[in-house]
């Protein structure tokens, strides 16, 4: 019987953690933290402002699209005139939802901006814009279209970038 009894104290007695075993895990953890933690710390600097520039690029999309859609449905383009060269304007009548109106893009002053003829509201799409004078091209071929050319640089410490698309009406465009 009093075999069993030291055999149950010498387990109760070796429960627990050494004071070297606590001193060799601390070790082991702050030489970790020592190699990886910087490493964390300079990719979360390097992943912001990708992430910054991919959300730029992506509202940028979203304002060629929506210029698309209206353009597709627009029944004259007044700005820029026909094979006169790239401006920085965009003017066009277009009918949406049984409506016609008369809607303007300008990009300036690294902005790209959006109006309504008649309203007040200027409604900002985008900024970063850099050389937006030939942001707008009309082409009068047989076939009309106009070419949105943006130089953009959400971020001056990377290089521009271009993003343009061409854009054909399904109505034949006339003149206004």
């Amino acid at each position: 019987m009093s075999r069993l009894r030291l055999s149950l104290r010498r387990r109760r007695d070796e429960a627990g953690l050494t004071v070297v075993e606590l001193t060799v895990a601390a070790t082991l953890t702050l030489a970790v933290s020592a190699v990886f933690l910087p490493l964390m710390a300079t990719s979360a600097r390097t992943v912001r402002p990708m992430q910054i520039q991919s959300q730029s690029i992506d509202s940028l999309r979203n304002a060629l699209a929506a210029i698309g859609r209206e353009m597709r449905s627009a029944a004259c383009v007044t700005e820029p005139a026909a094979n006169a060269g790239a401006g920085d304007t965009l003017r066009f009548t277009t009918d949406a939802n049984n409506t016609t109106y008369e809607v303007t893009y300008t990009a300036t002053d690294g902005q790209l901006l959006r109006q309504v003829t008649g309203e007040d509201k200027v409604t900002l799409l985008e900024t970063g814009l850099v050389n937006p004078g030939d942001a707008f091209t009309h082409i009068a071929t047989p076939r009309r279209t106009v070419k949105v050319a943006f130089h953009f640089q959400p971020d001056p410490t990377r290089p521009v970038l271009d993003l343009s698309t061409v854009i054909a009406g399904r109505n034949a465009w006339h003149n206004c």
